[in-house]
């Protein structure tokens, strides 16, 4: 508990800690704020990116499986 005499100076101290807090809190959002509007080509939009080239593969063969030996015995 807090005894009553000390409540004025416990609330200027509380009420300090949460100004610094805000105050930082703020610096902080400006410089978020600053950087994202200096170098808006960091985070790309859909609007301004092209979609990626398709590769240039080469065909591939298409190879029929074998039938296993038992089933060609059978025939």
């Amino acid at each position: 508990m807090i005894p009553p005499e000390q409540l004025p100076s416990v609330i200027q101290s509380v009420g300090k800690v949460l100004r610094e807090l805000r105050s930082a809190s703020n610096e902080l959002m400006r410089e978020i704020a600053d950087s994202i509007q200096e170098s808006p080509t960091a985070t790309p939009s859909a609007t301004t990116t092209s979609p990626p080239k398709p590769l240039d593969a080469p065909p591939q063969e298409t190879v029929k499986p074998e039938r296993p030996s038992a089933l060609r015995d059978q025939q």
